[in-house]
């Protein structure tokens, strides 16, 4: 492989190194945020066949997988807070159409309507808005996700999955959306007064953060030692010409 192929490789694995610490980075950064989830990039060879017959492995991101371990629970003293254990996500109604969440830090607006800190109504397993008479009532969730309000009102939260999670597309507010037709959760766990947390390991994305930093500056040390041997060789052809 030729020097200047050589370069090229190594450009390749910066910019590759490059997309992975703005992934690390990302995590760090959400590592209190309620419901978040982790991601990883994914890397495969890309081979480019050159004149002479060969070829030359480069390397591509060409994807990022999501971690859908639950996240450790927090207890709270809010008891519109709502963690899902295991599989599922919360339905949201948008601007923009149905979207879908794991962060239940929930609160009544003025109109009674059970929304997310963005404003953004929850859905009930009938598809509807989940709304009360009385914006101030005091409300008990089950296990299941029925809601029991003290005047006797009562809806059903809707949870739902979705056969590849991996599919979820990350949206504003930290909400995920997908064209996947969702699935009901047969037994849903919702767990009232608790929140889900970061399932970002700080330790490891930060032992991460440090290996790609390593692997950046190695791979432009390379770069930068095929480039001085690529001008040692055109300078020393100048000379004997």
């Amino acid at each position: 492989m030729g020097i200047e192929n050589a370069i090229l490789v190594g450009l390749s694995r910066q910019v590759a190194l490059s997309r992975q610490m703005d992934i690390v980075a990302n995590n760090i950064a959400n590592m209190n945020t309620v419901g978040f989830r982790a991601e990883q990039v994914m890397f495969r060879e890309f081979l480019v066949d050159t004149k002479e017959g060969d070829s030359i492995s480069y390397v591509q991101d060409y994807g990022v997988a999501m971690d859908v371990s639950d996240g450790p629970l927090q207890s709270t003293t809010n008891p519109l807070d709502v963690a899902v254990s295991g599989k599922g996500y919360l339905v949201v109604q948008t601007q923009d159409g149905e979207k879908y969440t794991r962060n239940g830090h929930l609160r009544l607006d003025d109109q009674g309507r059970l929304v997310t800190m963005d404003g953004n109504p929850l859905l009930d397993v009938e598809n509807k808005e989940i709304e009360f008479a009385d914006p101030t009532v005091s409300v008990d969730i089950a296990r299941d996700g029925t809601i029991t309000a003290a005047d006797g009102e009562t809806f059903r939260l809707q949870l739902v999955g979705f056969d590849n999670e991996q599919d979820l597309e990350k949206a504003e507010g930290g909400l995920y959306e997908t064209d996947q037709a969702p699935f009901e959760i047969e037994d849903p766990q919702i767990l009232q007064g608790m929140l889900e947390s970061s399932n970002v390991n700080s330790i490891t994305e930060m032992t991460r953060m440090i290996a790609v930093q390593r692997a950046y500056e190695a791979m432009q040390q390379m770069v930068k030692s095929d480039h001085d041997i690529q001008r040692d060789a055109i300078g020393r052809l100048g000379q004997v010409t």
